[in-house]
């Protein structure tokens, strides 16, 4: 159980953190295409 409580914990963070490079993108004008990971 403590295995998957990572895996969800490091996808947390993996959606959080691309939400703020793609504003940081948006904001230096770089356009890159998007995709969508989902550890679980």
């Amino acid at each position: 159980m403590e295995l998957e409580k990572l895996f969800c914990d490091v996808d947390d963070f993996c959606a959080e953190f691309e939400k703020s490079w793609q504003e940081e993108l948006l904001s230096s004008s770089e356009r890159r295409s998007t995709r969508k990971f989902n550890l679980c």
